[in-house]
């Protein structure tokens, strides 16, 4: 039960946390381009490089609570496909590149990174 509240209470965290992060950005950088998503999705990348259980010795229910809940909660793949979708319907396909591209590669460098801190 005590790992149901931590992914429970984690996963409100980093989504409340994503929205936050995300909104803020969307209202600040008026573009097409997905900012915001891409901007957690590349810190949430190097958060999890950083506490991923094989570099540090955290219990499971620590794991729990800041890998599946708030890391979980805060990055998004299901939102990135669907702004990904909507690059390529709108016909913006040097955005969607640069997007896929980044996050992708982006995502992979900076957990890396995170990983060797």
């Amino acid at each position: 039960m005590i790992d149901i509240l931590a992914v429970l209470i984690g996963g409100f965290i980093g989504a409340v946390a994503r929205f936050g992060i995300s909104s803020y950005l969307s209202r600040k950088i008026i573009t097409s381009f997905p900012w915001g998503i891409l901007s957690v999705n590349l810190i949430g990348a190097l958060v999890i490089g950083f506490v991923f259980p094989d570099n540090r010795d955290v219990s499971k229910t620590s794991e729990l609570f800041l890998i599946t809940g708030i890391l979980g909660g805060f990055t998004t793949f299901s939102t990135f496909g669907m702004e990904s979708i909507e690059l390529l319907k709108k016909g913006s396909y040097l955005h969607l590149a640069i997007y896929i591209v980044v996050t992708v590669f982006g995502g992979m460098l900076l957990f890396s990174a995170g990983y060797l801190l």
